[in-house]
């Protein structure tokens, strides 16, 4: 399995994971354009969105015509952006479903974010037995998540902000800055950090740092954190998006 972070930030996300019988899309919130100029395709299996916010969706509707390919939300966020979606296949995601595509398999559960409906998912290459974790907008890793997120072999996890950068950044309102820190809002650095050590990462290929603010963090203290936080840990630590696309085997 091959994944390759398009896009990730507030502005936009987007995550392209294929194998040799399946290609899907996790979050449509960049152009098609850009999507067909870093995947090279303009034929996709589906679309599958976390959440209704417009950095995670405002594409998915042009992108399910243009690839001709269904596009899984919950029925709220469908509703929340009904207008988008004219002429699209959509079909419901709740949480615990169980999603097959060819060789991939994708389980969905609940995280906590300020949107109705927010998802994390297991992506599984069932020809390797290999599980990528995927887990971006959620403000804490509840219990529940633990339970889905351990014994991943690999991790894509948001860590948005940096604790003091936050705190500093004078263009943040005192409310912007308590929505962003809050069990709603988004993991710090230090929060992504201290639930992969909870959860267990020494036999994971990689972990993915993603959504990262370009205003409350930089890669390279999220980078110098986990190194810190992990100084024996022998797979590779990145920071999404990525050039080049990333293999799980």
């Amino acid at each position: 399995m091959k994944i390759l972070p398009i896009a990730s930030s507030s502005s936009g996300n987007c995550t392209y994971i294929w194998t040799e019988d399946a290609h899907i899309l996790i979050d449509v919130g960049v152009s098609v354009k850009k999507i067909t100029q870093n995947t090279g395709r303009d034929k996709f299996d589906a679309i599958i969105i976390s959440h209704e916010h417009s950095d995670h969706i405002n594409s998915a509707g042009p992108a399910g015509r243009k690839f001709k390919c269904p596009v899984y939300m919950h029925e709220w966020s469908y509703n929340a952006k009904k207008h988008l979606f004219e002429d699209v296949t959509m079909v419901n995601l709740k949480p615990s479903d169980i999603l097959t595509f060819g060789d991939i398999e994708i389980k969905t559960f609940s995280t906590k974010h300020d949107a109705k409906y927010t998802f994390g998912f297991l992506i599984k290459d069932t020809t390797y037995n290999k599980t990528l974790c995927y887990v971006t907008d959620t403000g804490i890793i509840t219990p529940l998540m633990v339970q889905y997120m351990t014994h991943a072999d690999a991790y894509f996890i948001e860590t948005d902000y940096d604790v003091q950068m936050l705190k500093d950044y004078e263009y943040y309102s005192d409310y912007l800055k308590e929505r962003i820190a809050s069990a709603y809002g988004h993991l710090s650095t230090d929060d992504a950090l201290d639930g992969l050590e909870k959860i267990g990462i020494d036999k994971t290929s990689f972990v993915i740092f993603a959504h990262l603010s370009d205003r409350t963090n930089r890669s390279d203290k999220v980078l110098k954190a986990a190194r810190s936080k992990f100084p024996n840990y022998s797979g590779t630590f990145l920071i999404a998006p990525t050039l080049d696309p990333i293999e799980l085997k």
